[in-house]
This record gives C-alpha cells, structure tokens and sequence, in this order.
C-alpha cells in the first residue's frame, strides 16, 4: 500500500472524501481532543461528573443519597483512569454508545453500573481500532486508484502528443496549414512534464514567455502561464516532428524510426 497511516499522519481533515460513516467520522473527531493521561485530577473528576449526570438523566436514576452519588463519581474516576490513550471524545462516545443500548448482550435493557462502563469502554476501543484499520484501508484504496487513474492519464496524453506529432509532421511534409486545438494543451503540457518527457532551458523558455507576450499582450497571472504552458506544449510537438521523434509508454523520447 502507498498511503501512509492518517492517523499517524495526522491529516483528518478531509475525511468525507473517503466515504466515511458517521460513526467512523466520530472516532476520527476524537482524536482532536485530549487524551486522559494528559487531563489533571480535576479534569478527571469533571469527566466524571459529566458522565454520571448524562447517565442518570438518560436511564432517570434516582441516587439514594449524596453519599452514593458521590461513590459513584469517584468510581468514574478510577474507571476513566484506565483508559490512558483513550480520548474525552472516546469515552463520551463510547457512553452514547452504551446508553443508546448498541452493546447489550443477552439483557434487554441498559444498565449503569462500573462493569458495565467498562465492558463499553473496552468495546468502544476494540471498535475503535477495527474502524480505524478500515479507514487507512479505505485511503490507500484511494490514493492507489488515483494513481492508477494518473497512469492512465499520462498514457492518453502519450497517445494524444504522439498523433499530434505525426499529424503535425504530415502537414508539413505535405505544406499543408495544421489547425491547433488549444483548449486543454496546457494540461497535456503538465502530463508529460510530470513523466520527465518534455524540458525546456532557459533560452527556450524566454523565447516561449516572448512569443506569449507578442501575441497575447493582455495576459497577465495565471493567464499567462497558461498561455505559456500551450505555447510550450505546440513548441515541443513541432520540435519532436522535425527531429522525427515520438514518446513511448514510458515517457522517454525515442526515434520515430522505431515507432
């Protein structure tokens, strides 16, 4: 696989174009916020406390005393603990996850209580990594289909120059006038720069900026690159036919005797 991990690469910003779940979006997102190692004493307790007002609002539990109330935070707490490279985000997902009853087993209804928490927590994060296995899966897929993609560009490109060539040369062998199409030459010019088969020096590439400049005053910018990359790309095409040459499929130039 060509792709790198993009949770070791950090890059997780464009994860629609991949196809993700909504779920699999959640697990990407959590990687934003803060790992539980990193949070202090109090941030723990805040977690806690956050976690157990959800949880008793969701299920209407009724604690039997502030004592009891106050037992189960600090159970949280130890509970949060072990869970070190998990993020907040992981452990709220994981609690939406358990409330909305996605990892019962054989009981039929959602109960709170430590083992429960954790038995949420450790699927969560099994979860979690089969998810996140699928989505590097899913980008190298990806990347290997735009490459496969960009081959087959390049080698329509190749084709397209190699009938320009032969075209171009007959017209001039036969004096006839060769009408250009200039919509879209510029790309062919990027193609075959990109396969190493097309360069220009120095001298060459200011007699192209001149000739740009002389017939087409008003561009400035990106404009002008444009112009210059279509110029450029005529400019090659008439070399190669007088030098009876022809690019093959694996972009080098090669003698249109062996074509």
């Amino acid at each position: 696989m060509m792709a790198h991990s993009i949770i070791h690469s950090g890059s997780i910003s464009n994860n629609k174009q991949f196809g993700l779940s909504k779920e699999e979006n959640a697990v990407i997102k959590a990687f934003d916020s803060k790992q539980i190692r990193e949070l202090s004493e109090n941030d723990i307790s805040s977690l806690a406390d956050r976690i157990w007002l959800i949880t008793k609002t969701k299920l209407d539990l009724n604690p039997k005393s502030a004592n009891d109330e106050k037992a189960k935070v600090m159970i949280l707490m130890e509970d949060i603990r072990d869970y070190p490279n998990l993020t907040i985000d992981d452990v709220m997902n994981a609690l939406k996850n358990g409330l909305n009853g996605k990892y019962l087993g054989k009981e039929s209804f959602v109960h709170f209580n430590s083992s429960n928490f954790n038995i949420w927590m450790s699927k969560y994060q099994l979860e979690k990594n089969q998810i996140i296995q699928s989505i590097n899966y899913k980008q190298d897929e990806d990347v290997e289909k735009n490459v496969y993609d960009q081959h087959k560009e390049i080698m329509m490109t190749i084709k397209a120059t190699n009938e320009y060539i032969k075209e171009y040369k007959y017209s001039e062998d036969n004096q006839n006038s060769f009408n250009w199409y200039l919509s879209g030459l510029n790309y062919l010019y990027d193609d075959l720069v990109l396969v190493g088969a097309l360069s220009f020096n120095t001298e060459q590439k200011k007699r192209i900026v001149e000739d740009v400049k002389s017939d087409r005053p008003s561009a400035q910018g990106e404009d002008l690159k444009k112009w210059c990359k279509i110029y450029g790309y005529i400019y090659f095409v008439k070399m190669m036919a007088k030098m009876n040459q022809y690019i093959d499929k694996n972009g080098k130039i090669q003698q249109i005797s062996t074509y």
